[in-house]
C-alpha cells in the first residue's frame, strides 16, 4: 500500500487544479514524501489524432461533444469577474493559436531523416503462406464473425471493419499473407 495523501480535484475547475497542484508540490517539498493528484476529467478528443473514443464509449462521447469546453467556460468566468476583458481573452487565444501554428510550420520544414542500415528482408509476393496452425475454414469463420454484427446492432460508421472492401479482400485472399498484402488502402 502506498502511504501517500491523495488530492482529488475536478478537472473542469482550472483554479482548483492549480491549488491542488500547488498543495501537492508543497507537500512533496516539505515532507519529501509521495503525493497523488487525482484530476477527475475526460479526454474530449481521445489520446491522439488516431484515437476516437466514440468507438468504445459512444453514449458518453455524445454527451461530451455537447459540453462546452473548459477553456470557454473559464474564459467566461474570468470575463464575468472582471479579471480580463473579452478583447484580452480573444488576443490570448489568437496568440496561443499563432504560437501553435508557428511551431507546426517550423516542424514541417525539418527534413525527414533517411534511415540507413536498417535490415530489410524482401518477401516475394508469391511466397508461400506460413503454416499458422489454423485452417482456412476456421479463419474465414472468424473473419465473417468480426465483419458482421447481430441484427439490430450498428457498427460504428468509421470502423474499417465495416468497410465492404475489407470483407471482399479477405474473402478473395488465398492466404493470410496474401490478404495482408491486399489490405484496402481506405482503412483508417
Amino acid at each position: 500500500m502506498i502511504q501517500a495523501p491523495i488530492f482529488h480535484v475536478n478537472g473542469d475547475d482550472p483554479e482548483a487544479c492549480m491549488r491542488a497542484a500547488r498543495l501537492a508540490y508543497d507537500y512533496r517539498q516539505t515532507f519529501n514524501r509521495d503525493v497523488v493528484l487525482d484530476i477527475v476529467c475526460y479526454r474530449r478528443f481521445g489520446h491522439n489524432e488516431g484515437d476516437d473514443p466514440s468507438y468504445t464509449q459512444p453514449q458518453m462521447y455524445k454527451i461530451i461533444d455537447q459540453m462546452r469546453s473548459v477553456r470557454k467556460i473559464y474564459t467566461e468566468t474570468l470575463v464575468r469577474r472582471g479579471d480580463i476583458s473579452i478583447e484580452e481573452a480573444e488576443a490570448a487565444l489568437n496568440d496561443f493559436n499563432e504560437r501553435l501554428q508557428n511551431v507546426l510550420d517550423e516542424v514541417r520544414t525539418v527534413p525527414v531523416p533517411e534511415l540507413t542500415g536498417v535490415p530489410f528482408v524482401k518477401v516475394p509476393l508469391d511466397a508461400p503462406a506460413p503454416q499458422t496452425g489454423v485452417d482456412r475454414a476456421t479463419l474465414i469463420e472468424i473473419a465473417r464473425a468480426t465483419m458482421s454484427a447481430p441484427e439490430g446492432f450498428t457498427i460504428h460508421p468509421n470502423s474499417s471493419v465495416s468497410s465492404p472492401n475489407v470483407a471482399s479482400c479477405w474473402m478473395r485472399a488465398k492466404s493470410i499473407g496474401h490478404w495482408a498484402r491486399r489490405w484496402p488502402s481506405d482503412r483508417s
